[in-house]
């Protein structure tokens, strides 16, 4: 099992104001010459910023502590190690024989 480091929501300025409901949550950066968020007050919410990023040794890990290949033919099916993500784009014959691949090599497959 992988632990991954805490990090905050990072949310938009102004998303929680009455006055700006028309502001959704999602991130944007701060552009604004007096922006308090962009200068960094600590009653503004976190910005992104690369003292979040995961260690190097579990950064893309699946949280079961294997790291995910995606799949997109059967040739890459047998290929794979640990465990699979299966590509979107895979019709239904081929889904099924990489499936069949990775029962006999006891490889888990993330999205069934």
């Amino acid at each position: 099992m992988v632990k991954k480091k805490k990090k905050p929501t990072f949310a938009r300025m102004n998303y929680s104001r009455p006055s700006r409901s028309r502001v959704s949550a999602s991130w944007r950066r701060p552009r604004g010459h007096d922006n308090k968020q962009k200068v960094g007050k600590k009653f503004t919410p976190a910005c992104p910023a690369i003292g979040y990023r995961q260690p190097r040794s579990i950064r893309g890990m699946h949280p079961s502590g294997t790291r995910p290949v995606l799949v997109r033919n059967i040739k890459q099916a047998m290929n794979a190690k640990g465990a699979i993500i299966l590509a979107a784009g895979l019709g239904k014959k081929k889904r099924e024989a990489v499936l069949k691949i990775a029962k006999q090599k006891n490889i888990k497959v993330i999205n069934k």
